[in-house]
């Protein structure tokens, strides 16, 4: 839960739905999404599961070339990476999206 907390207290205080890219909900609402980047099945579904409850979408990838196509098909407002991934590393591709975006 302490994963949880944390998210909450940061993102919910920095990162509200409605200011970057995202979709509209029924009653026009906009929500953020949010894109995570892991090859681990686990880590990549808690944070769906918290990140969906604090009212974002999420959008996944296993590694760092899924996240960099994922964020040309589709902008996120947020990329959480791992730093450690077969085929592209985290830093890597947070370059790449970076470049990407500019």
């Amino acid at each position: 839960m302490l994963v949880g907390g944390l998210l909450g207290s940061t993102l919910g205080s920095r990162l509200s739905p409605g200011r970057y890219a995202g979709a509209e909900r029924s009653g026009g609402e906009t929500v953020a999404d949010m894109l995570v980047i892991d090859d681990n099945d686990d880590l990549r579904d808690t944070l769906r599961a918290i990140l969906e409850r604090a009212g974002y979408t999420v959008h996944e990838a296993r590694n760092g070339r899924e996240g960099c196509a994922c964020c040309q098909a589709q902008p996120v407002a947020l990329v959480i990476p791992d730093l450690l991934m077969p085929e592209q590393e985290g830093m890597e591709t947070i370059d790449i999206i970076g470049f990407n975006q500019s």
